[in-house]
């Protein structure tokens, strides 16, 4: 057992629609509460240690992948669940390099194949 490791979160809504939010006995703000939650390592930005009421329904009709720039499909939603999203920018650079060494091994491959369509010329260093 981990201390401190227990704690009981609770929302009371009254009839009205205002929100009470409870640390244990200690009542505080919606704000205070998250920032309490992310101290015990709860990310409470993305809600994905639960799922939400009606939440299953709009994921099962998700499209596979989002089809524009800022849509979400089910891999940009699942990207966001296991954090790799975060790792797009590196993904896009990696991607320009890759390219980048590609055009150069491609120009160094035609080199080659001037030469290989020459057989009589002879290749002299100096």
């Amino acid at each position: 057992m981990v201390p401190s490791s227990h704690f009981q979160v609770k929302r009371t809504v009254n009839s009205s629609g205002v929100s009470k939010y409870y640390y244990g006995d200690q009542t505080m703000s919606r704000d205070e509460l998250r920032n309490r939650l992310r101290e015990h390592g709860i990310d409470m930005d993305h809600n994905r240690f639960l799922i939400l009421q009606g939440e299953v329904e709009s994921i099962s009709t998700m499209k596979p992948k989002g089809e524009k720039e800022n849509e979400k499909g089910l891999l940009e939603y699942l990207d966001d669940i296991i954090g790799t999203s975060r790792l797009n920018d590196k993904v896009i650079d990696l991607e320009k390099k890759v390219n980048a060494v590609d055009a150069l091994r491609q120009k160094q491959l035609m080199k080659f194949e001037i030469f290989d369509s020459f057989p009589s010329l002879t290749l002299l260093a100096f």
